[in-house]
């Protein structure tokens, strides 16, 4: 049977001839063998659309040959979008126009996309004999031959350049008359020779962008003069028709290279508005059809005046002229003359001195250079509609023009032409090669697949291939099926037809084939119904040919004769067969004849969230992304399952206190959402890409997927049907995870992204210090991890400073800190709060790391995953912050009061002697000065001095000033200098001010005195000088 099965597999010879991408290189009985007839929506230009009425392809025909041309011209516009059919519905008027009784009376030229201007100006004249076209010929093949590729950029550059000038003149003087033209204004600014001319003639520029680049690809005026010098490479047209903004962007590099003049107006271009650029390419893009129809050199003559030459030789040979143009934009440089010569009027003055001339022109949708004197002298234009209709209606064409391919390559190219030259009747000449002749066994197979509505066997399609086939590979931007003939050709016949030598085999259908993998339910059945060795072909038979179905029973309805076409075995799928009704089948009837079934209870029906899960799912695991909420919801549902799992007891650790699981540690393959974890740094992973890449794995991911689901989000808990089977599952899920989970936890319980173990062990050890807890500063590892866990109180007497608040804060944030750490690194059982155990091994390396230096400089990361941590976070960079900028602050400080009191004090100072110097100054001077002053508080005050630990705290604080170590600065601290230095600054202020007041009050009175003192004063004045002279030296022996 295989090999009357391969009579309907064309070869890949009869495929290369006749399933071809593009209309134009189809041989014409080819052509006309697979044409399928097309429909157009016609719209009156300016004027509303034809209520909703669709034309077909002789009403288009009808048209473009009306006799009713008063003005001998028509011009009919066909437009759709790329890949739509429009140079197909090109090539098939060109077909129609030469079966014609009358195609002599034409001459028609046919320009296909992707040809070169060299090559138009070859067809123009193609097929025009004689010496009154002699003329014209030697005058367009001289332009031919001059149109060298790197000559041509060159000379574009400099037309460009001369274009854009004589048009801001000729733009300008409309402007002053009172008459100016659309985009003239843009026209006289952008065209003056200061502004694009500039910078299409610095020399830099064309050499390291006009004609080159400068890592030497080819430059913008070398890619836009390749549409006039070559041909397309490829089926799609690549090649540059015209500017675009990114071709006003210079390179850095060459900024700086250029004239004052090219970077004043590129500064200009680039400065404040965007679309200066917009309006700069604009005026390019209008002169650039002149500039490349200069490039011809014509001499005297135009294009215009040439074609309008062939027009009126045509006319006195009493021929039609017919130009049909598949893509209008490769015209690029003579688009302009032609579209002249199709809007001149054959009769003038009554006279009809120009052929008739029927043009059609096909163009994308959204294509702009289409002037507006040549639209309004169309008056309609057809176009070919690919919008999402009846995917019915899609389907069927679909299926029937991969019949009419299929079977054009079963009867082979040289049979086509053969048939097509000798028949008489046009429209009965194509045979049909089907299963006529097979025997019965074939006959049945072939029957299966299926026949489109012409009688073509889809063999080796079937209706559900093609509508899986095309979902996939025939759809528009918003993932609607479309018909599109090219990604029909491409992504349907494309994908199986070249798999003929492995049905020769006996081993088609190959894995994935088409690129269409199956769901994880079908597998799951298939791997518990099937022999290992056919598995992989069955889940692609089913998955394409089976029409993707999603259970058993669906899976049921696909024809046993289909397996039999790939010699495979159908499973007893123990359900009765499910028919879609959405779906056609190959008869539009199921067979339902050798089905090996055995019936089991109906089948519940789903609930609605359910079915969505495993659409997502399904469509996650063949490679699209999965979108944030699902992906948040996974997440979450797989963290909270693990950490219910999980033993506590046995693990000596318990849960967050805030209920959040580790949600940004399970890791999700291409999923949105998705921390910057590995798979070996996560909690736990579903998935990883690799299970994706096997259909087996993926579908087990899929399974562990949907009962983690439908136990944690859709039904919290396991009353639900099928629970009893999710459980286990779900079970076997969690328990193979569990040790990676574990591991996770105990070296990184409950941790963020970052390590948070360095952050808090820091901080808490300098504040413990900062604190002066005991042990912060010992030696050893002991009496640091003690001082670490410690409670700590801040002296009360320093609350009212900036260090002081500081030490407030730090004492009572410990709590928070020391508790996030010991979620970290503490054991704990259940869900207490005891620690039975720390991991030292966890904070060693980061306590002896903080003792070297006692600077905080680790930073806690933002994580918003765990409210409880976005708090300790919180806390923790307002402490670090504050401490830094504190300890720099009190440092200074202290060093300045450190200059002060030594000049008061000394380094060293014998306090009783200072205090007696200070009482005995202030008993002697209270004799002679004002009694103002408060004596009983100065006293006071220097009484106080006895009780004070000056001279140690001038020790510590001289250690300051050749050192700014952080350790330190916070040894001097947590000795407590704050009361020592607040009470002698405000012994030194007192002080000060009694010795300001009293120099006051001596001078005083001395000034009170006079020049000349009255006798018997001035031996009472000399005693008191003499007491004031011993008073003084009293005084000068204690202030600095």
């Amino acid at each position: 049977m295989r090999e009357q099965l391969l009579s309907l597999w064309p070869d890949d010879e009869s495929v290369r001839a006749c399933i071809k991408h593009e209309a134009e290189t189809v041989d014409r009985a080819v052509f006309l063998a697979v044409h399928q007839p097309m429909q157009f929506l016609r719209e009156e230009i300016g004027g509303q659309r034809d209520a909703g009425q669709l034309r077909d392809e002789q009403d288009l025909l009808d048209e473009f040959l009306t006799r009713n041309l008063p003005e001998g011209r028509l011009i009919l516009p066909i437009v759709g979008s790329s890949g739509v059919g429009k140079s197909h519905v090109i090539r098939w008027i060109d077909a129609q126009l030469k079966r014609r009784a009358d195609a002599d009376d034409r001459h028609v030229i046919r320009i296909p996309k992707g040809t070169s201007l060299k090559n138009v100006l070859r067809l123009l004249l193609e097929g025009l004999e004689g010496p009154e076209y002699g003329r014209l010929r030697e005058a367009l093949s001289k332009a031919r031959e001059q149109l060298d590729p790197e000559k041509a950029a060159r000379l574009l550059m400099l037309n460009l350049r001369h274009r854009l000038e004589r048009e801001a003149e000729a733009a300008k003087l409309r402007i002053q008359a009172g008459n100016a033209q659309q985009d003239d204004r843009l026209l006289k600014d952008y065209g003056d020779r200061r502004a694009l001319p500039l910078l299409l003639g610095d020399s830099e520029l064309e050499d390291g962008h006009w004609l080159t680049t400068l890592d030497g690809k080819k430059g913008v005026m070398a890619l836009l003069a390749e549409q006039v010098t070559q041909r397309a490479q490829s089926e799609v047209d690549e090649r540059k028709h015209e500017f675009e903004k990114k071709d006003l962007v210079f390179p850095d590099e060459l900024l700086s290279t250029l004239n004052e003049g090219s970077r004043r107006f590129y500064s200009y271009l680039r400065s404040t508005r965007m679309d200066r650029l917009a309006d700069a390419v604009r005026v390019l893009n209008k002169v650039l059809d002149g500039a490349k129809q200069d490039l011809f050199q014509l001499g005297d003559n135009s294009l215009t005046d040439l074609f309008k030459d062939v027009r009126a030789q045509l006319h006195r040979d009493g021929k039609e002229l017919v130009l049909l143009v598949e893509d209008l934009a490769v015209l690029s440089g003579m688009q302009g003359a032609l579209l002249q010569v199709m809007i001149t009027e054959a009769v003038r003055d009554g006279v009809q001195e120009l052929c008739t001339m029927r043009s059609a022109l096909a163009y994308t949708e959204g294509y702009a250079n289409v002037p507006e004197t040549v639209l309004t002298r169309a008056g309609s234009r057809w176009v070919i509609q690919d919008i999402p209709g009846d995917s019915s209606q899609i389907l069927a064409r679909i299926e029937r023009l991969i019949g009419a391919y299929l079977n054009a390559a079963r009867v082979g190219r040289d049979e086509l032409q053969e048939r097509f030259s000798r028949a008489s009747d046009r429209a009965a000449w194509l045979p049909v090669v089907d299963e006529s002749d097979m025997e019965d066994d074939a006959k049945e197979v072939v029957r299966a697949f299926g026949k489109t509505e012409d009688g073509y066997p889809l063999f080796p399609f079937n209706p559900g291939a093609v509508r899986q086939l095309a979902n996939a590979g025939s759809t528009n931007s918003k993932g609607e099926l479309v018909f599109n003939p090219r990604n029909v050709i491409n992504n349907v016949l494309g994908k199986i037809l070249p798999e003929r030598r492995l049905f020769a085999q006996g081993r088609f259908p190959p894995e994935k084939v088409g690129g269409i993998r199956p769901v994880f339910q079908v597998i799951n059945e298939v791997n518990q119904r099937v022999r290992a060795e056919h598995r992989a072909r069955t889940t692609s038979l089913l998955a394409v040919w089976g029409d993707q179905p999603t259970s058993a029973g669906e899976a049921a309805a696909l024809p046993e004769a289909i397996y039999r076409g790939f010699e495979l075995e159908m499973p007893n799928w123990g359900v009765a067969p499910v028919v879609r009704e959405q779906h056609r089948t190959a008869s539009d009837t199921l067979q339902r004849s050798n089905r090996r079934v055995d019936i089991e209870a109906p089948q519940e029906a789903k609930d609605p969230r359910e079915v969505k899960w495993q659409q997502v799912l399904e469509a996650w695991s063949q490679g699209t992304m999965l979108a944030e909420p699902w992906s948040r919801e996974l997440r979450s549902a797989i963290a909270e399952g693990i950490l219910d799992y999980l033993p506590w007891n046995p693990l000596l650790l318990r849960k967050p206190h805030d209920g959040m699981p580790p949600t940004r540690q399970v890791y999700l393959p291409n999923a949105r959402g998705q921390t910057a974890i590995s798979v070996d740094q996560a909690c736990l992973v579903l998935a990883t890409e690799d299970d994706f890449a096997d259909d087996v794995r993926r579908a087990r991911v899929i399974r562990d997927a949907m009962a983690i689901v439908r136990a944690r989000t859709l039904h919290n808990g396991w009353t639900y049907p099928g629970a009893e089977t999710d459980s286990a599952v779900y079970a076997a899920f969690f328990e193979a995870r569990a040790p990676q989970a574990e591991a996770f936890l105990r070296a990184r319980y409950f941790r963020t992204e970052a390590d948070t173990v360095p952050a808090l062990v820091e901080l808490l050890l300098v504040g413990a210090r900062a604190l002066g807890v005991d042990g912060a500063e010992g030696r050893g590892l002991t009496p640091k991890l003690n001082a670490l866990l410690a409670d700590a109180e801040a002296p009360p007497r320093e609350g009212t400073t900036e260090w002081g608040r500081l030490l407030t804060d730090l004492a009572g944030g410990r709590s928070e800190l020391r508790e996030a750490l010991l979620d970290q690194v503490g054991a704990r059982q259940g869900t207490g709060a005891t620690v039975h155990a720390l991991d030292v091994q966890a904070v060693r390396g980061f306590v002896e790391a903080t003792a070297t230096d006692w600077l905080p400089t680790q930073h806690l990361s933002s994580d918003n995953s765990r409210r409880s941590y976005t708090a300790i976070q919180s806390v923790h960079t307002n402490l670090r912050s504050r401490l830094q900028r504190v300890l720099i602050a009190e440092r200074t400080e202290l060093l300045a009061w450190h200059e002060k009191a030594s000049q008061w004090f000394g380094e060293a100072p014998d306090k009783s002697e200072l205090r007696e110097t200070m009482r005995t100054t202030v008993t002697r001077a209270k004799a002679v000065a004002p009694d103002r002053f408060d004596y009983d508080s100065l006293r006071r005050r220097i009484s106080e001095l006895n009780d004070l630990a000056l001279v140690g705290t001038l020790k510590n604080c001289a250690r300051l000033q050749d050192s700014d170590a952080a350790g330190d600065v916070l040894s001097v601290l947590a000795r407590r200098p704050r009361p020592v230095v607040q009470a002698t600054e405000e012994l030194m202020r007192a002080f000060d001010a009694f010795l300001d007041q009293y120099e006051r009050g001596v001078a005083s009175r001395i000034l009170a005195l006079g020049e000349d003192p009255l006798g018997g004063q001035v031996q009472g004045v000399a005693e008191e000088l003499d007491l004031l002279q011993a008073l003084f030296q009293g005084i000068e022996e204690v202030r600095p």
